[in-house]
């Protein structure tokens, strides 16, 4: 992403001060990470070959290979072979504030709307005291305090005259002694529909805070209509095209100012139809454009029974058209009294059943033949009995959700809960597509699979597009969290849980997962549900191996969670399960988390709700660790590489005033570099041609760098300014990347009629090769887009494998259109794969894209609003995705063109300023050590340069090799009794620093540290219980890295188990029930010939042990138990 920047004598706009920093608030759109970013591999086939090219194909890529080539080895001979607070206000808003800070005397707070740059909120201890003697002023001390509040801030309110604009409706008293003044706004005698502004007050009468949404004072709105009122009446009628409406009221003209768009001026009225339609009305008093028409009255809900699939007589709730009754409850809260159903498409907050009517006529449907609303003449009969199942099963998940967790229907913003019915015919499943659930024939009746299916809808709508991707452990846990609230919602409707899935299908082959005994079903012959990771089935990545296993290995997790709620002998009830796992599925599952993942979002879930420490937490650990998902020491942080040692440099643009013929020329290269002793304006570097206005690519130990000059042809300069030569291809480089150790170098070609080509060209040092990789859009399912017009901006991470870049892509639409956008990518040249980091965006343009030096999984970029032209800088970390606002420029039209300092502590960005010729300045926003949130304010870093660069002279070292750690006592298996004192000792290693310390862990608990060899520590008076303990091995640099755990078990010797009953229950079942010491686990096997051995479930002795329960002597003559330990 770049522009022309305003050079040539262009006005601009100064900026005295540079700002401050934008809070580090997260943004509004997702960054992928680089694991679970959109990919796609480059095809087989290309415009030129996607492999490394020892000859290059295109002349001009020889050419420039061999230039390149011969400029290295001459350098360097050895290689031979916004914010919310305040985010876009304005300078004299900005100066507002500061004044309403002075007056304040301590913080305030002030979030502007990015719509219109009005306050939203403005928050403080006191902005506004009450005056000395308001007592005497009664009842209008309050009005009066607001009323000097809003006046000496109307500058930051944007309104011209308060006291004129704002007219009081209502004084609210709130019972802890403040009061609450709501005011509506007015200009030149017309209401400003629909804004409105309030004023709180404490106890004492001091505004302690303001809430708005309202809009700037529509300075140039006119007042005099040129529509009729009766027009704009008609209008609105024809455009309802509903029969019989009435006029309600005389038509008011006012101004219609909604946040996002310009005031207007308006006839707003009402129409009347049916009893249950009342029109707000809005029709544009100069153009007669209706500008909205909405029905502000819902319709009443009616209620009724039906009989369902299984038999049963439920309740309904329905929804009345005359005399046609829709299963379609409006009853619930969630539901939008501005809707009108039975229109879906205009209906918000119900819960829907259409019918398919069984087509396509086919148990294979692939799409949908007709769709129709299900419908009665009779509220208590005429229902087809799937969709009363399917009506009271959507219901009662809706409710589980509402009444055990509060969740306002799947998207918890109260969206519409569609099922549809009788889809295909004897469609043997039940599915949500996203959107809606379907039900085949019969599936309606089994409860649990409808809060099975919808609970993906719920995974769906958490985070950015969902959570847990359908695949291995990710699409497990999203299996397993479905079949976990499936078994709950059951528990809600009918009492009590079965621990069964789909019981209530009859199927052939029975339930289709048992929760309290997973072995106890099989997935395929031979072959048993797992219990525990140590059973855990791999299976291939495809759809004939089950996606990975999703639908097997979510076993695990189901018996962990029925463990946790009724086996244990500290289990905690099905109640407070359920709010653990639904606290870790809304607040901890990120898209690829895995079990470990599962593990410790229950454990700090019920940390939150219960307390650290609780029996809760404790129950949820051991439930985790009884089915082998052990802790672990958290995760070491991402490789740092060593920093450069030097201070800061930089390599900027800017442009020179030439007195003999008084013009500006340029842009020129312009380095400050103390180590060349440079002074604090810097010095002008023989680029022997004007520059682009592109960020130059230095090397990674400073030495040498690559330009852009402004015909397009391609430059190498030595940084000492001892060297300087240029490619001699005019109108062939639109812009270029070096890796940081000079080894390969990325080019963005132009075409013979001079634009940027659609490709990267990437040359290869060491092995003198090219390869050229066309650039597209990836998609999620692995297939790619080709509307990418052009790459821009490039930065290599340090390995040079990868880089990160922005490019511009081009749809076109139906009508002939063409909507264009900016975004990041990320491209792996050693497997020609492209990830896009930042999706399209029609709102908004992502770009100029920089890597830190010393921690590259940190990366900045600017973001720019279509609408306003604003840039804002942001910083993000690619291996978590998080991602933080850091400063936004007020004046539009501008880019930053961001860049991380020598150590990552700073951000360095171009701002403009009239004061210099250049008319930009480089300033500095200090960072956090994460490197992603501002800290401080902004401060100018070099004035007169504009895209600036940091660099730091020294040497350069492209990775960090991760040390070794190996534990060495005690030994994996061996078994301890209580008290014990155990020594753990470890040996550890690095190959190119030293080992700066070794952690010992008992799972991902901290027992002790060791700086010094030998790496030791004694863990005293241990209690019994099973244990996994590891040694971490911690560089100079920070890197870590584990050992293999070793497994340790402190116990007193176990007695022999001892049968306590057996016997046939009321089903016919058999019924065992042991004891022994508790905690011990045995397998239970069984044989019909004593010597050919069948596990047939599992016990763990405890005093609350539940019987041991087996079907099979209901058709075995003869069978014989033992327990196996």
């Amino acid at each position: 992403m770049h522009k022309i920047l305003r050079w040539l004598g262009a006005g601009c706009i100064g900026l005295s001060v540079v700002g401050q920093a934008s809070g580090g608030d997260a943004p509004a759109f997702k960054i992928h990470t680089l694991q679970d970013a959109p990919a796609a591999r480059a095809p087989e086939i290309v415009r030129y070959a996607a492999t490394w090219q020892a000859t290059p194909q295109n002349p001009k890529e020889r050419q420039i290979a061999g230039w390149v080539r011969r400029q290295v080895e001459k350098t360097s001979p050895s290689r031979s072979s916004g914010t919310p607070r305040l985010q876009g206000g304005s300078p004299r808003q900005l100066q507002a504030l500061a004044n309403l800070r002075a007056r304040a005397g301590g913080p305030v707070e002030v979030w502007l709307r990015r719509e219109n740059g009005t306050p939203a909120q403005i928050k403080g201890r006191v902005l506004e005291a009450r005056p000395a003697g308001a007592r005497l002023m009664g009842g209008n001390a309050d009005l009066a305090t607001a009323r000097r509040f809003l006046l000496a801030n109307r500058t930051l309110l944007r309104l011209v005259d308060p006291d004129a604009e704002l007219l009081l409706t209502q004084v609210q008293p709130d019972p802890l002694g403040g009061r609450h003044l709501r005011f509506i706004q007015r200009y030149r005698d017309l209401e400003v529909w629909p804004a409105e502004l309030s004023v709180h007050l404490d106890a004492a009468g001091n505004v302690v805070l303001l809430n708005g949404a309202y809009v700037p004072t529509p300075e140039g709105v006119s007042t005099a209509p040129a529509v009729p009122a009766a027009d704009a009446v008609a209008r609105a009628e024809a455009h309802l095209a509903v029969a019989g409406t009435e006029l309600n009221q005389e038509p008011q003209l006012v101004i219609y100012g909604p946040l996002a768009n310009a005031p207007r001026l308006a006839w707003k009225f009402e129409l009347t139809g049916a009893v249950y339609q009342i029109w707000d009305c809005v029709v544009d008093a100069l153009t007669g454009e209706v500008l909205l028409a909405v029905n502000r009255i819902c319709h009443a809900a009616a209620t009724g029974t039906g009989v369902g699939a299984d038999g049963r007589t439920v309740p309904l709730n329905l929804w009345r058209e005359g005399t046609v009754y829709h299963l379609m409850d409006t009853a619930q809260p969630m539901y939008d009294a501005t809707s009108a159903p039975p229109d879906l498409n205009k209906t918000r907050g119900v819960i829907a059943i259409l019918d398919a009517k069984n087509t396509p006529p086919t148990s294979n449907p692939q799409g949908l033949d007709q769709l129709v609303y299900s419908t009665s003449n009779n509220p208590n009969g005429g229902w087809v009995p799937d969709a009363v199942s399917a009506a009271f099963g959507l219901d009662q998940t809706y409710l589980y959700y509402l009444q055990r967790h509060n969740r306002n229907s799947l998207d918890d913003k109260g969206g519409n809960i569609v099922g549809i019915v009788r889809f295909g015919v004897k469609f043997p499943n039940a599915f949500w597509n996203g959107k809606a659930m379907f039900f085949g024939d019969g599936y309606t009746k089994s409860v649990d699979v409808t809060g099975h299916e919808l609970t993906h809808g719920v995974i769906n709508n958490v985070g950015e597009g969902g959570i847990l991707v359908y695949h291995n452990q990710p699409g497990a846990l999203n299996e397993s969290l479905a079949d976990i609230f499936g078994e709950m919602v059951e528990e809600f409707t009918l009492g009590g849980p079965d621990w069964l899935k789909g019981a209530h299908l009859q199927l052939p082959g029975g339930p289709i997962q048992n929760y309290a005994d997973p072995n106890r079903i099989e997935f395929a012959p031979g072959r048993p549900n797992p219990a525990r990771m140590s059973q855990f089935v791999n299976l291939p990545d495809t759809a004939e191996g089950d996606n990975g296993g999703v639908h097997i290995n979510s076993s695990i997790i189901n018996h962990a969670y029925y463990l946790l709620s009724r086996e244990l002998p500290n289990a905690i009830g099905t109640e407070k399960a359920g709010r653990i796992f639904y606290r870790a599925m809304t607040r901890h599952l990120q898209k690829q988390s895995q079990f470990i993942d599962m593990r410790h979002g229950c454990i700090s879930a019920a940390e939150a709700l219960f307390g650290t420490g609780s029996a809760e937490a404790q129950a949820t650990a051991a439930a985790f660790s009884a089915v082998e998902i052990f802790d672990a020491p958290q995760a070491p942080p991402p490789a740092p590489i060593p920093v450069v040692q030097g201070p800061d440099a930089s390599l900027s643009l800017a442009m020179i005033y030439d007195e003999f013929f008084d013009i500006l020329d340029g842009p020129y290269l312009i380095r400050r570099d103390t180590s060349q002793g440079d002074g604090p304006s810097g010095v002008i570097l023989d680029t022997m041609k004007r520059l682009a206005p592109r960020r130059v690519s230095v090397s990674g130990d400073g030495t040498f760098a690559v330009y852009v000059t402004e015909d397009y042809d391609l430059g190498f300069i030595a940084t000492d300014d001892s060297e300087v030569n240029l490619l001699g291809l005019p109108g062939t480089i639109h812009s270029v990347a070096m890796s940081p150790d000079g080894n390969r170098y990325a080019f963005v070609l132009r075409d013979a009629q001079g634009n940027p080509t659609p490709q990267i060209t990437v040359y290869d040092f060491p092995s003198d090769t090219t390869r050229t990789i066309n650039l597209y859009v990836p998609l999620q399912d692995g297939e790619r887009l080709d509307i990418v017009r052009y790459a821009d901006a490039m930065d290599f991470f340090p390995d040079g494998q990868s880089l990160v870049y922005d490019a511009y892509s081009e749809i076109r639409t139906q009508e002939g259109a063409t909507l264009g956008s900016w975004t990041l990518f990320a491209l792996d040249v050693n497997t020609v794969t492209i990830r896009m980091l930042i999706d399209l965006n029609e709102g908004l343009d992502f770009g100029n894209p920089s890597l830190g030096h010393a921690h590259p999984h940190l990366v900045t970029f600017e973001v720019v609003p279509k609408q306003t032209g604003r840039s804002t800088i942001y910083a993000a970390n690619l291996v978590t995705g998080e991602a933080r606002e850091i400063f936004t420029l007020n004046v539009p039209n501008e880019l930053t063109y961001p860049g991380y300092n020598g150590d990552d502590s700073a951000i360095i960005f171009t701002v403009p300023d009239n004061q210099t010729w250049t008319e930009y300045s480089l300033a500095r926003q200090p960072l956090a050590a994460d490197g992603i949130t501002p800290t401080g304010n902004a401060t100018f870093w070099l004035e007169d340069a504009a895209v600036g660069v940091v660099y730091r002279r020294g040497t350069f070292v492209s990775s960090n090799t991760p040390p070794s750690a190996q534990l060495t006592s005690p030994a994996s298996g061996q078994t301890f009794t209580p008290p014990a004192n155990l020594r753990l000792t470890a040996n550890a290693a690095d190959t190119d620093g030293s080992v700066a310390r070794v952690e010992f862990y008992q799972g991902s608990q901290l027992l002790g540290t060791d700086t010094a060899p030998p790496y030791e520590f004694a863990w005293n008076n241990v209690p019994a219980g099973e244990y996994r303990l590891i040694a971490r091995a911690v560089d100079n640099l920070g890197l870590g890295a584990d050992s293999a755990p070793v497994n340790v078990v402190v116990a007193a010797p176990a007695t022999r188990p001892r049968l306590v009953s057996a016997r046939l229950n009321a089903t016919g079942a058999l019924e065992f029930r042991f004891e022994g010491t508790a905690g011990a686990r045995f397998q239970v096997q069984a044989s019909t010939d004593l010597k050919t051995w069948t596990k047939v479930g599992e016990v763990v002795l405890g005093p609350n042990t539940p019987p041991f329960t087996d079907d099979a002597p209901k058709q075995t003559p003869h069978r014989f138990y033992r327990l196996v330990q």
